[in-house]
């Protein structure tokens, strides 16, 4: 078992474990014993590896292309400093798709589903983010920010058939706060190596 790199602060929650363990009993040694400095005993989670349906191997090759990337991610997670409850949630979403029966588009909707919640997750809990993740997120809220744009030109002039312009003045906008926040992420250290496709 490979011993992890983790603060002495960041214990499993007893609730959230034995949560986990109840829906995943066969998954305990996934779980690294491990005592600080005052000899109390610490539970810490390795997140676990992709192991798709074997069903699923000989199949196309944007399925492939899916679990590669889910893959790619996982890896690189796996060496940041997640705390313990991020770590839980990753692995249930990892088992879903390992015990998934899904093949061929299902199951390529199904990654990709898990995969949001995942880089959500990571967002939201440790400021982490794939290469341009603030871009492509920030592209369609500027899309619906330029149709609202283009309505209020619209209807001031009495042509809704200008709806259009305000089109390209909201993605323009959505792309630029975009990239500056990837590039804030960058620089604070915060960017995964990796841009999700």
């Amino acid at each position: 078992m490979k011993f992890l790199n983790l603060s002495e602060k960041t214990p499993v929650a007893p609730k959230a474990h034995s949560l986990w363990l109840k829906k995943y009993p066969y998954n305990k040694k996934n779980f690294v014993y491990l005592q600080n400095k005052n000899q109390r005993n610490y539970k810490f989670m390795e997140l676990i590896q992709l192991t798709v349906n074997p069903e699923t191997q000989n199949t196309s090759i944007k399925v492939q292309d899916a679990i590669v990337q889910l893959q790619s991610l996982i890896d690189i997670l796996r060496e940041k400093n997640l705390d313990s409850e991020s770590r839980l949630k990753i692995n249930a979403e990892i088992e879903e798709i390992n015990n998934s029966a899904l093949v061929e588009n299902p199951l390529i909707r199904f990654i990709k589903n898990k995969q949001s919640s995942i880089i959500r997750l990571v967002e939201k809990e440790s400021k982490l983010v794939p290469i341009n993740y603030y871009r492509n997120l920030w592209i369609p809220l500027g899309l619906s920010m330029g149709i609202s744009i283009g309505v209020a030109i619209g209807l001031s002039v009495g042509n809704l058939g200008l709806m259009a312009v305000g089109l390209p003045i909201g993605i323009g906008i959505g792309s630029a706060l975009g990239v500056s926040m990837d590039k804030k992420a960058e620089k604070e250290g915060r960017q995964l190596p990796i841009e999700i496709k």
